[in-house]
């Protein structure tokens, strides 16, 4: 069955060249080109970097009909930020006028840069998550942060709170899918088709969304419990991926192209 859309968390296996990487390559990569994507200005630096995460994606085998879909709400969010965006901004040369709102220059190249760097952001999150199983991400956190275990900076805490944040989200949207085919099933809004009475739709979804999320986070804390979960505790590791070549290739030509794109 294919999938209706890819989010931030979702695991899908396979067997691609990024789903070989180690997961602290992908892990720095990712957090190296956020901090890439918020730093450049250029329009080589755009090009460059949008090809990068194309080809990312193709490589990473992921179905792009539904990464795309997934990037559906963020793209009403951020045509609506942009929109305002566009009438607060009012620096620079005015290019139009419509009513008694006029456009500049300088509203349009901030609105498509944030909407860019959003996008780009989003993507390369989905595919590093959709890439990574939480096991290995997991182990990739307390690898790259075990020198703070020397100031008694709780690791093993972080890294499983960030592991479980990563998985709540599809788990989220999977029961959010649920409760709005519950009410559909119930006749609830089907003659309500005016944009306010659909805006008014979403708000008996949070309630038992939020009472559905409570009764998960309980449900895993007890199994957690129940497995005698401690974060001072000894753990041995069940599977660990060995460092290979590909991956001192892979995390070279990440530092190579963020310094390439920050040049341009």
């Amino acid at each position: 069955m294919a999938r209706r859309s890819v989010v931030i968390g979702d695991y899908i296996e396979g067997h691609s060249f990024v789903h070989t990487l180690d997961a602290k390559v992908k892990l720095i990569s990712t957090f190296l080109f956020a901090i890439v994507f918020f730093s450049v200005s250029s329009i080589g630096s755009f090009s460059l970097s949008s090809i990068l995460v194309l080809l990312l994606l193709l490589c990473s085998r992921l179905p792009i009909r539904a990464v795309l879909q997934s990037l559906a709400p963020v793209f009403i969010f951020l045509f609506v930020f942009s929109l305002i965006q566009l009438i607060v901004i009012q620096d620079g040369k005015p290019l139009f006028s419509i009513g008694p709102i006029t456009i500049y220059d300088e509203g349009m190249t901030m609105a498509f840069i944030v909407f860019w760097r959003t996008i780009m952001l989003f993507l390369i999150a989905i595919i590093m998550t959709a890439t990574t199983s939480s096991y290995h991400i997991t182990q990739a956190i307390e690898t790259l942060l075990s020198p703070l275990n020397k100031v008694r900076f709780p690791v093993r805490d972080v890294a499983t709170m960030v592991s479980i944040a990563l998985r709540f989200i599809p788990i989220l949207r999977d029961e959010l899918l649920l409760i709005q085919q519950a009410q559909r099933a119930r006749g609830y809004g089907r003659f309500k088709k005016s944009l306010k009475n659909r805006i008014k739709l979403f708000i008996p979804l949070f309630v038992p969304l939020f009472i559905r999320a409570l009764k998960r986070a309980e449900e895993l804390g007890e199994a957690m419990e129940a497995r005698g979960y401690q974060s001072r505790g000894t753990y041995t590791t069940w599977k660990k991926k060995q460092w290979q070549r590909n991956d001192t290739v892979a995390l070279s030509l990440s530092i190579v192209l963020a310094c390439l794109i920050l040049w341009l």
